[in-house]
């Protein structure tokens, strides 16, 4: 074929040249079809793993609870938590770090993501904006990376999204959801500094069964807001 090709491109080939434009087009056409696969390629592949998040996601933000992902990394966590960003309103994404890890540094970084303009750096001030800013809005707050956050950090945050669903009408309150490594959790539900023994929260563990089943708050709640 190539020896075709070469004497057909200089049209000195004496065989059958519809036969060599037949093959020429056939080859053009698989190579534009790689080409559409290449580019139209999603930017996300719903796994078992990202189903998964995404129902403990949603279960967060219909119920106006807190709830935990954690799992090591590399599953998709990340990406999942954009990705349902980009699906759905009212979803804020942060993510923590260590120099993004103290209380003042994360609400800052929250105050950003969810609009507030000249962001102050108190952080009483910061906590009382971002609750005016998203109370209300049936919204779900994300904090990605949340291992590196401190017992103050977790405490407060858990504290915000009470505050600002005990405030609103039901429903109409916000999730919060924790995603890291085990440490997320080990800090919610014991540890060295538990936060709470009775706090209303959703768990799930990737690559294990799905989140601990809801508590009876959590089902008067979502029974309130289906009547």
């Amino acid at each position: 074929m190539r020896g075709a090709l070469s004497a057909y491109l200089s049209e000195s080939y004496k065989g059958n040249i519809e036969e060599v434009e037949a093959k020429l087009t056939a080859y053009f056409e698989r190579l534009a079809q790689k080409l559409r696969e290449f580019i139209e390629a999603p930017s996300f592949i719903e796994t078992k793993t990202a189903t998964q998040i995404f129902s403990t996601l949603r279960f967060a933000q219909n119920a106006n609870v807190l709830a935990i992902i954690h799992g090591a990394s590399g599953v998709g966590k990340t990406q999942a938590a954009r990705e349902y960003r980009r699906r759905y309103n009212n979803v804020w994404v942060v993510t923590a770090s260590p120099s993004r890890s103290s209380l003042s540094e994360i609400l800052y970084e929250i105050a950003l993501e969810v609009g507030i303009s000249d962001t102050p750096r108190r952080k009483g001030t910061l906590s009382r904006l971002i609750a005016r800013k998203i109370k209300g809005t049936e919204g779900l707050l994300i904090v990605d990376e949340a291992d590196h956050l401190p017992y103050e950090a977790l405490e407060e945050l858990r504290l915000l999204q009470e505050e600002i669903t005990n405030e609103s009408d039901i429903g109409s309150g916000v999730g919060l959801v924790l995603i890291g490594n085990d440490k997320v959790y080990t800090r919610i539900k014991g540890g060295i500094n538990p936060l709470t023994n009775t706090a209303d929260f959703g768990h799930a563990m990737l690559n294990a069964p799905a989140f601990r089943k809801p508590s009876r708050q959590t089902l008067k709640r979502l029974q309130k807001r289906g009547d």
